[in-house]
């Protein structure tokens, strides 16, 4: 564990990167014991567990390697949430497999993303994940073909749209959700992955000739390229501004495998990533120790907007339990966003764009006819600058400015 983290950790979340690390590489078992025999407090453990998304592999790390170790009534009630948990996976595996029949039949290409997928492939299990969603990429112009497929098979949209409607959607927004059945399963319905504020979108277009098969629960589907899900999940970790850090343990585990850095490299700097990618690799060198080649250090030390980023980052995910908030994190339009964009262009764009170009919540304040639907772009500026001010005056009153 680098020891810029080891200083300003408690010694719950300490034991939790030891947990995780020693899942990794191993090595840490006696570091491990020598920290459950001081005095943890299990309650904040677990529920950095929780915020972290890691309480799946926490319980099967715990269980398997040091059951004689922790208290026999937390490892019960870890074992409740786990099972709970598992039975939630099962049932959403059970729905991307209805879905991805569904798009074959219809002879719609589809990658899915995430969820028990991601957790199958990275894991090997795929109750080892916490997740609240099915996300799903098709090509750009199936997008409304799979939308209609879905709501064809029960499945409710956010917005009921026509198809001049769902182009002028397109355009400024990069999925669509629906939601099924009573539970209200979310599915996410993607056509580009990276929120639209990427001079070079990243789309089904960009890695359909890198895809491959693979076989999930006795069912072949597509899925990206090692090289490509290493730069998709510094994307998707970026867009969430790391929120958690199974976003990095994800990429440290796929990091094990042997890439090939000069394709991860490619589709970063053509899809104008590149920081992205250099970030969740620093990220991952922080938290977990991941040996990176030396190449790849030098292109992170050259970066040097990379450090700030890295120490912003670092500040969120090591902020007390009870006394974090997401406010700061969960707007798109932060400093964080704009500093992680490669180019000047870019971050000129990201300012337009993001100040606007509609998005799936303007959609929800009004419902505008397809050929009238350029009538968002002047509303949009006065409901972001309502939205901003308001959620400065609920930083300030609770003490952040």
């Amino acid at each position: 564990m680098p020891i810029k983290i080891n200083n300003q950790i408690s010694l719950e979340f300490k034991l939790l990167l030891l947990c995780l690390e020693d899942n990794l590489y191993g090595s840490k078992e006696d570091e491990i014991i020598k920290a459950c025999s001081k005095k943890i407090d299990w309650n904040k453990f677990q529920r950095l567990a929780i915020r972290h998304k890691v309480i799946q592999l926490i319980y099967v790390i715990l269980k398997n390697k040091y059951a004689a170790y922790i208290p026999e009534s937390f490892l019960k009630e870890m074992k409740t949430i786990f099972l709970l948990n598992s039975t939630h996976n099962l049932y959403f595996t059970a729905v991307i497999h209805k879905i991805i029949e569904y798009f074959n039949e219809d002879n719609i290409e589809c990658v899915p993303l995430k969820g028990p997928v991601l957790s199958e492939q990275i894991y090997g299990d795929i109750s080892l994940r916490v997740f609240s969603d099915l996300d799903i990429l098709v090509p750009e112009e199936n997008a409304f073909q799979a939308f209609n497929l879905l709501i064809s098979k029960g499945f409710t949209p956010e917005f009921n749209l026509n198809e001049k409607q769902f182009e002028a959607y397109m355009n400024s927004e990069d999925h669509m959700i629906l939601t099924l059945g009573k539970k209200k399963l979310i599915i996410e319905l993607h056509w580009e992955l990276s929120d639209r504020y990427l001079s070079k979108p990243f789309t089904f277009e960009q890695i359909k000739h890198q895809l491959c098969e693979y076989d999930f629960n006795g069912k072949k589907f597509l899925t990206f390229s090692r090289e490509d899900l290493l730069v998709y999940l510094c994307l998707h970790g970026s867009k969430h501004i790391w929120e958690n850090l199974e976003l990095i343990y994800l990429i440290a585990n796929l990091l094990k495998s042997d890439l090939d850095w000069e394709k991860s490299l490619l589709l970063a700097r053509t899809t104008y990533c590149y920081k992205k990618l250099l970030l969740g690799l620093s990220l991952c060198s922080q938290f977990f120790n991941c040996n990176l080649p030396d190449k790849i250090h030098s292109l992170i030390t050259a970066e040097p907007e990379i450090k700030k980023l890295d120490q912003y980052v670092t500040s969120l995910l090591l902020t007390p339990v009870e006394n974090h908030i997401w406010d700061i994190s969960k707007s798109k339009f932060t400093k964080y966003q704009f500093a992680s964009l490669d180019r000047f262009q870019d971050k000129i764009r990201y300012f337009f764009f993001m100040a606007l170009f509609p998005t799936n919540n303007d959609w929800a304040t009004a419902s505008i006819p397809g050929k009238y639907s350029f009538l968002y772009y002047f509303t949009r500026p006065f409901r972001l600058s309502y939205n901003l001010l308001k959620q400065k005056t609920r930083l300030i009153r609770k003490g952040f400015k």
